[in-house]
């Protein structure tokens, strides 16, 4: 079988190299938690990894959509949406994607005196290395942000802003954590339904109407139940997967920020630029520009 760890379609993937890495190893306060590795994958057919002797770091992977699978000491977990699986560094252990639906993951490694003390506190609260969380737009949020100042040039100020975005990630899915899984299944379907279908439907301008008429749910209904799943309303949640698309395609120079907000069926560029800062707190144009100075420096 065809096994990829990573090149994906849409992949968002920084990677500190060594030189940054002992930057902030030599920063105080920056050096308890340091994300050396973040990123998206949205599209993740054939996705394996396989760590014989464990990582270096500790690795967190939190699954928006589809199905994945975690094998840590010889036993295999089922990484469902809405679902966190937590790694400790040095265990043997591997992952990967779901054959018929593969996950739509965000994911980072850590490492720092406060990422060991993590992993032991989850250790005595959880008890379980894949875990559910009740919300997912407030990890969602997190992640983007990180994977943002990742991109920036690596100043005290990003280095302390990323160690703090690191915290928050790690303290927000124990917040979120919610036990046993409760949630009814048939409703969840539901949920996931309409997920998909956004995902199929960037493009378009979707309106509550037809989403709820996908999920089979009232309108009331589905944006209550739909709240409570993710944290998020359905549009506030459309609208976020049409701009982390974005994100992919300003990676390619090649492409105007008009004709990326025309792909993704926004008629007005000034309109795309104003809820494209609104959600990532810069501009198309800046966004675009820190990812370029990125690229350059590693």
């Amino acid at each position: 079988m065809l096994h990829i760890r990573d090149g994906f379609p849409d992949q968002r993937q920084i990677i500190l190299d060594s030189k940054k890495r002992d930057k902030i190893e030599r920063t105080p306060y920056a050096s308890s938690l340091i994300i050396t590795d973040i990123g998206h994958f949205p599209e993740t057919h054939y996705h394996f990894v396989e760590r014989p002797h464990g990582a270096g770091e500790h690795i967190m992977i939190f699954n928006l959509s589809g199905k994945g699978w975690v094998r840590l000491e010889n036993k295999l977990y089922t990484v469902s949406p809405n679902q966190v699986a937590f790694l400790p560094a040095g265990l043997p252990h591997a992952y990967g994607a779901d054959d018929s639906i593969p996950w739509n993951i965000y994911w980072m490694h850590v490492s720092g005196k406060d990422a060991k003390a993590f992993s032991q506190r989850l250790d005595s609260i959880v008890q379980e290395y894949v875990f559910d969380v009740v919300k997912a737009e407030p990890l969602i949020e997190l992640f983007e942000a990180a994977i943002r100042f990742s991109l920036a040039p690596l100043d005290y100020k990003t280095m302390t802003k990323l160690t703090m975005l690191a915290h928050q990630i790690l303290g927000e899915s124990l917040m979120q954590w919610k036990g046993k899984r409760q949630a009814s299944r048939v409703i969840e379907g539901r949920i996931l339904r309409s997920i998909h279908y956004m995902q199929e439907s960037l493009d378009k301008n979707l309106s509550l109407e037809e989403l709820a008429r996908v999920a089979t749910l009232s309108i009331p209904h589905y944006s209550s139940l739909f709240k409570s799943h993710t944290g998020s309303s359905p549009l506030r949640f459309f609208t976020r997967l049409r701009l982390q698309k974005a994100c992919r395609l300003m990676e390619d120079p090649g492409q105007s920020l008009e004709a990326i907000a025309f792909q993704l069926g926004f008629n007005d560029s000034f309109y795309f630029g104003r809820i494209f800062k609104k959600y990532f707190d810069m501009s198309p144009s800046r966004y675009r520009k820190e990812m370029k100075n990125r690229s350059a420096t590693t």
